[in-house]
């Protein structure tokens, strides 16, 4: 039995040649489909790191004004604990109010938010952006979620510490209590200032940091720093380490 195949009606080189120009025309297509979806992760990769920088930008207020602040809050610490170890009776610290949160010594409380960060990661567009910047992104962001857990850590230290203004006569356990919790507050705000001088640095290698106009503008807005002043209490600087 011998089984004949159907001739292309043009003959065999015209229809390989027909055939080519269909494999031809759907790699070109498949190309140029592969071509504006690199083009489109590459669009997304430019407005994701455009949107970082105000994300990063408010970190880089936010570490600084803990830089400028730390010898500060560290002096008032300092003097609350001078009250507890002064021989004799306990002479209640004074107690701050600023609307309408009151407090016996004045630090920042900053959000730390990773809200931009983390979105772009769940949509994927992380994974597009130059890989010297993903790895230098994604290192940056584990030290923001270290402030945020710090900052956490040190409010309610603050909240606790408010019993100092209170017209009582803690007996010597009680002050050796709360001279660990003031010696803890100021080792969480100089580890704080540790954190934040890492940071500015990692962000001003990346050059996503902002420009000194919004820094100063928002420094000058920044109420810790204007407490200190008013005080007369030490300020630092925002030089990041190296």
């Amino acid at each position: 039995m011998h089984v004949h195949l159907p001739k292309p009606m043009h003959g065999w080189r015209e229809f390989a040649g027909e055939v080519g120009i269909i494999v031809i025309g759907v790699l070109i297509a498949l190309g140029a489909e592969q071509v504006i979806e690199s083009l489109r992760w590459q669009r997304e990769a430019h407005e994701a790191i455009a949107s970082l920088k105000d994300e990063i930008a408010d970190h880089y207020f936010s570490g600084s004004e803990a830089m400028i602040a730390a010898p500060c809050i560290d002096r008032q610490l300092a003097l609350l604990e001078q009250r507890l170890t002064k021989p004799g009776s306990y002479a209640p610290a004074p107690m701050y109010s600023e609307s309408s949160i009151d407090y016996t010594f004045r630090a920042p409380d900053r959000l730390w938010s990773d809200d931009v960060w983390r979105s772009i990661v769940s949509e994927g567009v992380a994974s597009h952006l130059p890989a010297d910047i993903r790895l230098s992104l994604a290192a940056y962001y584990s030290q923001v979620a270290g402030a945020r857990t710090n900052n956490a850590e040190t409010q309610i230290l603050n909240y606790r510490l408010r019993v100092l203004a209170q017209p009582l006569q803690p007996d010597v356990a009680t002050r050796a209590r709360l001279i660990e919790e003031i010696e803890e507050a100021r080792g969480r705000f100089k580890e704080a200032a540790l954190y934040s001088s890492q940071m500015l640095r990692n962000s001003e290698e990346i050059k996503l940091n902002p420009s000194q106009q919004y820094l100063n503008e928002r420094l000058a807005r920044s109420g810790t720093i204007k407490f200190c002043r008013a005080h007369q209490l030490p300020l630092g600087n925002n030089r990041a380490v190296f």
